[in-house]
């Protein structure tokens, strides 16, 4: 059968949790109810070979249960509970009656959708008219919300079944793996906001969206599959991954859950033979959670003019590790990848190079980096001095 889908985690979640009266167990507990309640696949059941200690369904489930907590449907809790916050309490008798009634019809409508546009030569230089046929847009707003099928208790603005991509938006906002979508900010904000609050359903409810893209010739579009895997309301964006199966759990947040990677020789590969950054929507949305969305060494803050730049660069094998990052304007990245300026280990100051404008003349008007609310790894930080000292000499 494959790997149980992320929904039916959220749903078999739900399910063991609400028979509590407390609404909570512990993680042993709950994994032990999960394990004994509900059948698991054959490759459910293998061990990852990077945790052999647990099976794949209990790290997807560990998983999805941090996601419930972002989603606001588990509370946050540092002592090994699981445990249903009032919207997942709602969300749960919602899912008792028929197993989260419309949910899995949705779902299902949504995949016949993409199997009618894919028989029709889809998804890429379909007709306008195709899509609107199909069903997957609507109207003439951004993010098309079909309320009259998706509007329920725990969804009352709906669930937002696509997103229309113009073009005029900045070409990093669009990529082959993903999607960032900026928040939309019109002269209705009564419109704006239940489109993102349809927008968030989605992501709770783990249903496939389609991202709609300008085609070849102005009466052909490409159409995308995917799914909203984060949002943020500080930035103001959210990410869409796209991807034709069911989206796989994001790997561990945290430094002290998942160990820094400096390299990666897959990035190498792709970066040679595609010049295209796997999950570069997902990188940049990390990068600017971590530390912001304003430059990191001039305070610029305009969305389209700052970037997600590796210290290591992905060409040496960077790894896409938000914590191998800094937001850079666009100025000061093509400045950190000449060597103008470089980061000192340990103390985060930042140093220009000795013949060569100072940072003054190179527009920094931050001394180091320590004004940010996290920093980058130590060991991005030193491999970047040691590649600035290198470079330095080559340039001289």
């Amino acid at each position: 059968m494959g790997l149980t889908q992320r929904q039916t985690h959220r749903e078999r979640i739900l399910a063991v949790l609400s028979e509590e009266p407390s609404g909570s167990l512990r993680r042993s507990e709950a994994l032990q109810r999960l394990a004994t309640g509900f059948s698991w696949s054959v490759e459910d059941s293998v061990s990852p070979k990077t945790r052999p200690w647990e099976t794949k369904w209990e790290n997807r489930a560990s998983f999805e249960r941090a996601e419930m907590v972002r989603a606001g449907l588990l509370k946050g809790d540092e002592h090994g509970l699981w445990t249903l916050s009032p919207a997942g309490w709602a969300q749960a008798r919602e899912a008792r009656s028929r197993n989260q009634p419309g949910f899995g019809d949705e779902y299902l409508r949504r995949e016949e959708m993409w199997k009618a546009l894919l028989a029709a030569g889809g998804p890429r230089e379909v007709s306008a008219g195709l899509i609107r046929d199909l069903g997957i847009y609507a109207g003439a707003r951004g993010i098309y919300v079909n309320q009259e099928r998706t509007k329920s208790p725990i969804a009352p603005d709906g669930i937002a079944v696509s997103f229309l991509h113009t073009g005029g938006s900045y070409a990093d906002d669009l990529t082959e793996d993903g999607a960032i979508y900026h928040y939309p900010k019109t002269k209705r904000p009564g419109h704006d906001k239940f489109e993102v609050s349809a927008t968030k359903a989605a992501y709770r409810s783990g249903l496939p969206v389609f991202v709609i893209a300008p085609g070849k010739t102005l009466s052909k579009r490409i159409v995308y599959r995917g799914y909203v895997e984060r949002f943020d309301d500080e930035l103001g964006a959210l990410l869409i991954t796209f991807t034709e199966d069911e989206l796989p759990p994001p790997p561990p947040e945290g430094e002290d859950e998942s160990p820094f990677t400096l390299t990666d020789e897959a990035s190498k590969r792709t970066y040679s033979l595609r010049q295209n950054r796997p999950n570069q929507g997902r990188f940049a949305m990390k990068v600017f959670q971590r530390y912001g969305s304003a430059c990191a060494v001039c305070g610029l803050d305009v969305y389209g003019l700052v970037q997600a730049a590796h210290l290591r660069a992905k060409k040496r094998s960077g790894s896409d590790d938000e914590r191998n990052a800094l937001p850079l304007c666009a100025n000061h990245h093509l400045a950190f990848d000449r060597f103008l300026w470089a980061i000192e280990p340990g103390t985060l100051k930042l140093a220009s190079r000795i013949s060569g404008p100072d940072l003054s003349e190179l527009g920094i008007s931050k001394p180091d980096l320590t004004h940010l609310k996290s920093t980058p790894h130590d060991a991005a930080v030193v491999d970047s001095w040691q590649e600035w000292n290198r470079g330095q000499g080559e340039n001289l």
